[in-house]
């Protein structure tokens, strides 16, 4: 369930349900030309806007675009292209965020308020889910280990700015065997997920699986952590969708917190 703000009249039956809109709506470009302009220039009384021309001359080179003449012609230039293309203003958030010009709490504020399908997660631009799922990604994250930091870059991947269905899935299957690898081949190094689904297949009376006496259960869920076309070869398969990218991180968010708190294990 979304937790999308309505107003009296929405929750009294009187008007249709506001919903997100994508990536901002109408109403909220004025907002959005304000806070970017706050960021990238100073107000005073006598002078109005005043351009910070190392800020812009950052963002510009971070987009790959070329200055204007003037820092106030490189403010509009950027101006410009935030009405015209939201793609652009996305871009420009998400570099304003990297920076650290852009508080993560300020930029949530203006998302949520205007009602964006655009949410700040882990520092980063990302489509919006749902808030446990967001919640669920933001713990599994907090051990800042190997598989969060794999957790992250296919979360990035799969609901940030730059989509990339494969890499969200290599980086969410890395993810799980950072932290089954040590339960299932911890002499090892070099084993990979299939391995690591053989040793349990091999000798399941070696691990324990809290939801079932028979740890080879874990197995179908261990699989949803996993699309990679061709991985060690086999039939070629057509490359994963966004869907079935975003479907498999959510899958690797789950598995990596049950092998963390001991859902399946080593057993005794």
């Amino acid at each position: 369930m979304d937790d999308l703000w309505q107003p009296l009249s929405v929750r009294r039956g009187l008007k249709p349900k506001f919903r997100r809109e994508e990536p901002f709506p109408p109403h909220a470009v004025a907002g959005l030309l304000e806070l970017v302009t706050d960021k990238l220039a100073s107000r005073t009384a006598s002078r109005g806007v005043v351009p910070r021309p190392e800020r812009i001359d950052t963002v510009l080179m971070r987009l790959h675009i070329p200055r204007r003449t003037t820092p106030l012609e490189s403010l509009h230039l950027l101006l410009a292209n935030l009405r015209s293309d939201d793609d652009f203003a996305l871009d420009t958030l998400d570099a304003l965020l990297c920076e650290g010009w852009l508080p993560d709490w300020e930029l949530s504020d203006f998302l949520d308020a205007c009602a964006s399908t655009w949410a700040v997660v882990d520092g980063h631009l990302a489509e919006r889910v749902s808030p446990p799922a967001a919640r669920q990604f933001e713990v599994v994250l907090e051990p800042r280990d190997e598989a969060a930091r794999h957790l992250g870059e296919a979360w990035d991947h799969a609901f940030g700015v730059d989509l990339s269905p494969s890499a969200a899935c290599e980086a969410a299957t890395r993810a799980v065997e950072a932290v089954l690898k040590p339960i299932t081949s911890p002499k090892d190094s070099k084993a990979t997920f299939g391995k690591m689904r053989r040793a349990i297949v091999d000798a399941p009376s070696k691990f324990e699986f809290v939801l079932d006496d028979d740890p080879t259960a874990f197995l179908p869920y261990l699989n949803l952590a996993e699309f990679r076309p061709g991985r060690h070869g086999g039939d070629d398969k057509a490359p994963p969708t966004i869907e079935e990218a975003r479907a498999t991180v959510h899958g690797a968010v789950t598995v990596v917190e049950w092998l963390r708190s001991g859902v399946f294990r080593r057993a005794e």
